[in-house]
């Protein structure tokens, strides 16, 4: 059988299967990936839940949205796993996916069977986000490229091991993919009630994710000029408002302004710091918390409700008093750290396998070709792009982390799709296609 045959019988499998067929085998792949993974790689004595689980745990105890300060609890020896009455207040982190671990744990118990029913809702999401990327898809370009989306999807080694951690990612996925859905129906629907419901979803991203606000914010210019004034204005207005009661509950904590979370200037030390390597871990391959000089500095704050905050002013001081003395070493870490964001972390110790490097070259690459053919149509998806540059920059001014890459790397899948689509005859990618 020809080249030609094999690759037309491909196209044909996915392009013109029944769609209930179509996805019987998409989510059965899914599960069986997914379920092998977990079975393999999951830990089921005490998985590592970060700082959602541990903040789920306080909550549990009675000792309200409350955290000793990552890192500072394997100094002190402390088992960052049992709840602490000294815990202090916390916005570390945004409270959407700490209420998922929440009513789990509360549920089922913190024990084997809860960390199953949270493996589960993992491969649950895993089978939504491909789903959402079709839809997304379908509605940016065709159904073609869409069922591409979906395979790719399923397909994606970092997209299977993921499903084995509890860091958000894939739920972090879902509500980014419906979002854009949403925002883009407003575009075409240019209703307010369209507005309206996509400012709900989005509000609800936004409590798993803190720069839904700033995307929210650059997509409502453009909602500006694709759909009204009005409808953008509504659909900021909800997802702004969203946010108000967790801003207060935090100056209610903590006796000042805190918008969404208290880790930003932590995260801007990881990236801006005499030995940071630009990503997550050291040169050692120890996690970027801090370095003895911060330690030194932090670990006598003393344990009130603003312990988070005066911590977060060590970090700032250093990391400013870092740019100051090193602009040009800083412009160099930046630009550094913009070639990671869209290759790897290569301080991260997990990720340097050659299944994890040639999946993540594959799709980086598929990703810029699919952009360049969208772009020869005229028919780029402009606000995936502006997601994508968004993360981009904000990344590189902070630090790489290769959790968030892979949650990013779900926006580089339509376009991922599009090459793939491209190499097959009879294709869809010079018709059909919707200019978004």
């Amino acid at each position: 059988m020809s080249r030609k045959h094999i690759l037309h019988s491909i196209h044909e499998s996915v392009s013109r299967s029944p769609s209930r067929l179509f996805w019987k085998i998409i989510v059965g792949f899914i599960l069986v990936t997914r379920l092998a993974a977990v079975v393999a790689l999951g830990e089921f004595e005490q998985p590592l839940l970060y700082e959602y689980g541990m903040i789920a745990r306080h909550l549990l105890a009675g000792y309200g949205y409350s955290l000793v300060y990552p890192g500072l609890h394997i100094e002190f020896g402390i088992d960052g796993n049992v709840p602490q009455p000294d815990a202090t207040p916390t916005a570390f982190t945004l409270p959407g996916y700490v209420a998922v671990m929440y009513v789990v744990l509360g549920a089922f118990g913190d024990n084997v069977t809860g960390y199953i029913i949270l493996y589960a809702l993992n491969i649950l999401m895993g089978i939504l986000a491909a789903w959402a990327v079709y839809l997304l898809t379908r509605t940016l370009l065709s159904e073609e490229t869409a069922r591409w989306s979906a395979v790719l999807t399923a397909l994606y080694p970092p997209f299977i091991a993921v499903s084995t951690t509890f860091g958000g990612a894939l739920w972090y996925q879902v509500l980014m993919c419906f979002s854009l859905l949403l925002i883009y129906r407003i575009a075409r629907n240019k209703t307010i009630r369209a507005a309206l419901v996509a400012g709900i979803v989005t509000a609800v991203w936004l409590y798993f994710r803190a720069e839904a606000l700033g995307i929210a914010a650059l997509l409502s210019i453009w909602l500006w000029k694709k759909a009204s004034p009005r409808a953008a204005l509504a659909f900021f207005l909800v997802v702004f408002l969203a946010a108000v009661p967790w801003a207060v509950r935090n100056y209610y904590a903590f006796d000042a302004i805190v918008p969404m979370t208290t880790n930003g200037w932590l995260n801007f030390w990881r990236g801006n710091n005499p030995t940071t390597t630009g990503g997550s871990y050291t040169e050692k391959g120890e996690p970027n918390w801090y370095d003895q000089n911060v330690y030194e500095k932090i670990k006598i704050i003393p344990r009130t409700r603003t312990h988070e905050i005066d911590i977060m002013r060590v970090y700032r001081e250093e990391a400013l008093r870092f740019v100051r003395e090193h602009p040009w070493e800083t412009a160099r870490l930046y630009l550094k750290k913009l070639v990671m964001f869209f290759t790897i972390d290569f301080s991260d110790p997990r990720v340097r396998t050659p299944i994890f490097l040639i999946s993540r070259g594959l799709i980086v690459f598929a990703f810029f070709w699919g952009f360049f053919i969208l772009r020869h149509k005229g028919r780029v998806p402009w606000p995936l792009i502006v997601c994508i540059a968004y993360y981009a920059l904000l990344v590189s001014a902070l630090h790489v982390e290769s959790r968030y890459q892979v949650m990013v790397d779900i926006l580089f899948i339509p376009f991922c799709a599009a090459t793939v689509n491209s190499f097959f005859p009879r294709n869809d990618v010079n018709k059909n296609m919707k200019p978004a």
